[in-house]
């Protein structure tokens, strides 16, 4: 077998593009909510409720502009948030964004009629705050009060229409199994679950997207080989960037009493005017919290086709992976604009405490499991943090304490649940104590990678970085059954150590080695905080000594198996062991012009013990 060296290079560097393309949250950015030590403030969990709002910057002029608004107009919202894109009536907005700043003047804004839904006049210069703004019009043409008219099934002249009404519904919907256990000891029985639905008002967002830098493939490949890079054409749809800013509602204790007593005693008739005047004399005007800006990667690509020369092969793979169709243009734009809001609502959970879903453990027959899945949102390895309660007699109020860590395995499917009768989720723990029953699950989501530094020993030695990437999630879409916590790494090693070379004359001294591996792993976890994980490597490994060899090199292909084990030292970060067994294939020898030879003496001719097995012992960190 041949081995290219210049081409396993290239293999890992695909690895990497592979582990950042795949998993765009990776070069995000989140504003505003900042990220610090999770910690969990109280267990109630109420569902949030999402409205959509596509900003059109027209002075983009992307010719993409129709096929994006196509798209986003029949964007559904996520099963774990209660969709309220129906309670507005127009939902793109225009902006004029002069590119240069042309005075230091305050936007002006364009008042026009209370229900016009266009930004059209507004002047953003350099200066200006894309959320201040977005919050003046959407206060300028209040969106709330939209929003709020709409829970309660109210029209623009103040008629309620019960029938309209969703505050009862969703009330229901948002119960949990406790909460219809703990609904049937009071005297209104399930009915109390009413009450729960107007709460729920107070968690309504607005999310503003703009979607910025779309273009196909073939635009974005062009571009790259103008700047004189190589690329390769294995793709083919439209990848863009998306700017998301989300803002909460106000609907506190303050604006719902003012908001009911508008109500009128027969619940027929909301007094609008009474409502604006009781917020006036309460000094209350603020209709929006700003929460978070996010910028992500909104990606609508899918891999060629197969090409004649792979069709066979492809028949073959069929039978055990879910090869997918071409998608057609409208599919791919309605897979971009669904891609960049999944990765913005992703990032903002992982800071923003109201959509993190929480649940309670059930314990069974020492199994880990929560009454949560499809209707919360839940995906397979989704991460949660378990705390328990604590009661503090100096302050008297009950604090949390982290116990655990755990991975969801299978979500249930709980969209159509009937209430008090949800299966449940199960579980697995990766670090932490002993699970009780009872204990509060709160989402906590990562990024699937991990980062290692090492020292290996051995017939092999040196310096090592591994990056790893669990691509489960990702995989789940293509293969027929579910694999949890697999690895996709790669690894690199560096070492100078001195050889008495016996193939070439006089070439005992220090050479440099450098080793390049991909490689796939799973991890089986037990004892709650340890791992085992048997691993699978390719990759290759050069020599080099600018006063033996000049320029030149010795390299050679390695196959490697093997297994690590890992000990948690804090939940996401493990003392981790490994041992590999190294099998290394075909010599290559280049000279200083550059030249590759084969030869047939074995790597361990030219640098003795240099094959079979090795140690390593190093600290891993998740993010």
């Amino acid at each position: 077998m041949k081995f290219y060296y210049k081409q396993t290079v290239w293999l890992v560097i695909l690895a990497f593009i592979f582990s950042s393309s795949s998993f765009a949250q990776e070069d995000s950015k989140i504003t505003k909510v900042k990220r610090k030590k999770t910690r969990l403030e109280t267990e109630n969990y109420s569902r949030s409720s999402l409205t959509y709002l596509l900003l059109d910057n027209i002075a983009e002029k992307s010719k993409y502009k129709k096929d994006i608004e196509d798209a986003f107009e029949n964007a559904t919202v996520n099963t774990k948030f209660d969709d309220n894109n129906d309670f507005i009536d127009a939902r793109i907005y225009e902006i004029k964004a002069p590119k240069k700043q042309l005075s230091e003047e305050k936007q002006t804004l364009n008042k026009g009629k209370s229900f016009l839904k266009h930004l059209t006049g507004i002047k953003l210069y350099q200066n200006d705050s894309m959320a201040n703004v977005l919050n003046t019009v959407a206060m300028r043409d209040g969106i709330a009060d939209e929003l709020i008219y709409r829970w309660y099934g109210i029209d623009r002249n103040g008629t309620i229409h019960q029938e309209k009404s969703v505050v009862t519904t969703r009330g229901f919907y948002n119960a949990t199994d406790k909460d219809a256990e703990e609904a049937k000891i009071k005297k209104r029985g399930l009915a109390s679950l009413e009450d729960q639905g107007a709460d729920l008002i107070a968690n309504s967002h607005i999310l503003f997207l703009e979607f910025e830098n779309v273009q196909s493939m073939k635009e974005y490949y062009a571009e790259q080989e103008k700047l004189g890079k190589q690329v390769k054409r294995n793709k083919n749809g439209y990848k863009g960037n998306l700017t998301a800013y989300l803002f909460r509602i106000n609907f506190d204790t303050e604006y719902r009493t003012s908001f009911e007593n508008a109500i009128s005693e027969d619940q027929s008739f909301f007094d609008k005017q009474k409502y604006e005047q009781a917020l006036k004399l309460a000094n209350n005007q603020n209709r929006f919290t700003f929460v978070a800006k996010v910028e992500v990667k909104a990606d609508g690509t899918q891999p060629n086709p197969p090409r004649e020369d792979t069709q066979k092969a492809a028949s073959i793979l069929k039978k055990y992976v879910k090869i997918p169709k071409q998608k057609s243009k409208e599919e791919l734009f309605a897979q971009l604009v669904k891609t960049g809001i999944d990765n913005a609502l992703f990032e903002i959970s992982r800071s923003y405490e109201n959509f993190k879903t929480k649940s309670f453990v059930t314990m069974s027959s020492k199994k880990i499991g929560a009454k949560i899945g499809t209707k919360e949102g839940l995906k397979m390895e989704d991460r949660f943090f378990i705390w328990t309660p604590i009661w503090n007699e100096k302050t008297a109020s009950l604090t949390y304490k982290r116990k655990g860590v755990v991975r969801a395995k299978q979500p249930i499917d709980n969209v159509n649940t009937k209430l008090g009768e949800t299966d449940t989720t199960l579980f697995y723990q990766i670090a932490g104590k002993k699970i009780d029953d009872g204990w509060v699950l709160q989402q906590a989501n990562d990024l699937g990678m991990g980062l290692e530094l090492g020292y290996k020993f051995g017939g092999f030695g040196g310096f090592t970085g591994r990056f790893e990437y669990n691509p489960s999630k990702i995989l789940k879409q293509y293969v027929n059954f579910p694999i949890r916590d697999l690895k996709l790494w790669v690894e690199i090693s560096l070492q100078s150590k001195e050889y008495d070379n016996a193939v070439i004359d006089n070439a005992k001294g220090k050479y440099s080695f450098m080793m390049y591996s991909i490689g796939l792993s799973k991890d089986f976890y037990f004892l709650r905080n340890y791992a085992i994980t048997p691993f699978a490597s390719y990759g290759a490994e050069s020599a080099s000594s600018d006063e033996l060899l000049g320029k030149g090199s010795i390299s050679t292909a390695l196959i490697s198996l093997g297994t690590r084990l890992s000990r948690n030292i804090l939940y996401n970060l493990q003392i981790v062991g490994s041992v590999y067994y190294y099998i290394p294939t075909n010599v290559n020898i280049s000279d200083y012009e550059g030249n590759t030879y084969t030869t047939p003496y074995l790597y361990s001719d030219f640098f003795d013990g240099r094959k079979g097995v090795s140690f390593s012992i190093g600290l891993r960190y998740q993010l």
